[in-house]
């Protein structure tokens, strides 16, 4: 059930479509959840901030290559990558609910 709250109607929708940032960079929304998207940052400071500083953080990923992680002497640890990866959706999460 939607709510008539204006405020919590736009927390809502920020929610949804923060949920929704990572498949729209990835080209993976169709074209009518794209263009929801593009409307709703273009009016939400907030959204616009967190997808902008998104795009920042997967534009350097490449960045990363297969650098040693220190002290090893080896390539990436699958398991420091999917910790490193849990730590920033957990910020993404705490700054979503902000």
């Amino acid at each position: 059930m939607r709510t008539l709250n204006p405020v919590r109607r736009h927390r809502e929708r920020c929610r949804e479509v923060r949920a929704q940032m990572s498949g729209y960079l990835d080209g993976e929304l169709g074209p009518i959840a794209a263009r929801s998207v593009e409307r709703h940052v273009r009016w939400c400071p907030n959204c616009r901030r967190m997808l902008e500083n998104l795009r920042r953080t997967v534009g350097g990923l490449p960045a990363l290559g297969d650098r040693p992680l220190p002290g090893t002497g080896q390539g990436p640890d699958p398991v420091a990558v999917t910790d490193q990866l849990t730590l920033i959706s957990e910020l993404a999460h705490i700054y979503s609910v902000a």
